[in-house]
């Protein structure tokens, strides 16, 4: 999240990062279909989505982040089963690992079936009816996608289940089964490079994998039909086309029509601030771009202008969060502060925060432009767009960069402050 730049490689001048900064400017397109019975939900309406997505769909960082912003309770189908199977079977001690569990359902599935599954769903949304549930149906254990009491014709089952708890749609990320072999084949085909593999043990292990991806992705197809053929019936179904395999881009596309469905982020996925002495260190950055919004930190002072630096740091914090929806990047100017008027009044931490700072870096490798098919834009060669920065990363969401003319410990300690209040 907040602990490694968005952007994979290393700026060191070469013919390879240009070609690689050039691949950024033409980032594939992340489609969206919606339903025409999918709409905004009014503050009264509850908010329980169901999401589906295969193998190579990216499905783990989308749920990761919809429960980091907007704060999601998942309802895993999977860790219901694992954690209350044992205790609907008399005999527990024989289920207490999933090889016991798939001896018992090969012997007798109706152990499980999905109105309990979808019961003990029902019983967790019933004691939090203030909270927003994502629920992931479809489990990874192949053992569980084979039981027919459990992965069935759900109609009657939906319908019962949404008379007590209504749902707002189905998220379905979706990728097409050539794309997902696609993928196979070039990350084994890197993985052969690096191992010096000889062509005839290359040949079986295209074929195992490639076989085995495909079984995987039939079985997940056969796995989830039923239910999204129960969404599509009610037109609730939205389709992300997450082909193109990149988190940040598939996660930008669900973000935004999150945000389209009015849910309010309780914080954002990502933030990224950039500190800088003066005002006109900012020139030269086409803030829109990046969709940077500039900020003058001593104008977040109260009226008599003397915060401490903590409580200002708390002020920005708040302020940035004011703007989540809209935005994860930021310019501070800290000229006239009392951050940097005086280095006596040292910032104290909110809690314990681990954070790496690291010199060297640039903007594009955690701010990603906006709009990458415009044109390159002239800017000034002394630009802190394409001078080095530092950076100190924590374990929030948040990342700070620095000019290199600000002190590294006063870097360190705004960053570290700051990083508090995400904690806290």
């Amino acid at each position: 999240m907040g602990c490694s730049p968005s952007r994979g490689y290393v700026r060191d001048g070469s013919g390879t990062e240009r070609e690689r900064g050039r691949r950024i400017f033409r980032r594939p397109k992340v489609s969206i279909r919606v339903g025409p019975a999918v709409r905004p939900l009014r503050d009264d309406e509850p908010r329980i989505v169901f999401i589906f997505g295969g193998p190579g769909s990216r499905k783990g960082i989308v749920i990761d982040r919809l429960i980091q912003m907007y704060g999601f309770v998942l309802l895993s189908a999977e860790d219901l089963i694992l954690h209350q199977l044992p205790k609907r079977v008399s005999h527990a001690i024989d289920v207490r690992n999933t090889h016991g569990m798939s001896s018992l359902l090969r012997e007798d599935p109706s152990h499980l079936t999905l109105d309990w599954v979808l019961k003990l769903m029902g019983d967790r949304i019933f004691a939090d009816t203030e909270k927003h549930f994502l629920i992931d149906m479809v489990p990874n254990l192949k053992f569980l996608l084979k039981v027919k009491s459990f992965m069935k014709d759900c109609t009657a089952e939906m319908e019962e289940f949404e008379e007590h708890h209504p749902c707002a749609f189905a998220l379905n990320l979706a990728i097409p089964e050539d794309r997902v072999l696609k993928q196979v084949e070039e990350a084994l085909c890197k993985k052969k490079q690096a191992d010096n593999m000889p062509e005839v043990d290359q040949q079986q292990t295209d074929e195992m994998d490639t076989s085995r991806t495909r079984r995987r992705h039939e079985l997940y197809q056969s796995s989830v039909r039923a239910f999204l053929d129960y969404f599509h019936q009610t037109e609730r179904v939205v389709t992300v086309d997450v082909s193109c395999g990149i988190p940040d881009l598939i996660w930008e596309r669900v973000q935004s029509f999150f945000g389209e469905m009015d849910f309010r982020p309780r914080r954002p996925v990502k933030t990224v601030v950039l500190f800088v002495l003066e005002e006109e260190d900012l020139k030269g950055i086409e803030l829109a771009k990046y969709g940077i919004v500039k900020v003058n930190l001593n104008t977040l002072s109260g009226d008599d202008g003397c915060y401490g630096s903590d409580k200002l740091l708390k002020a920005l914090h708040d302020y940035m969060q004011g703007l989540s929806q809209d935005t994860e990047n930021f310019a501070v100017t800290l000229a006239g502060s009392c951050i940097v008027q005086s280095r006596k009044n040292s910032l104290h931490n909110k809690g314990i925060v681990f954070c790496d700072l690291t010199d060297g870096v640039h903007l594009e490798d955690y701010m990603c432009p906006i709009n990458p098919r415009r044109k390159k834009s002239l800017m000034r060669k002394k630009s802190v767009a394409l001078r080095p920065l530092k950076a100190v990363t924590s374990t929030t969401t948040l990342s700070c960069l620095f000019q290199r003319d600000i002190d590294t410990e006063l870097c360190r300690q705004i960053a570290v402050c700051l990083a508090g209040h995400y904690e806290f």
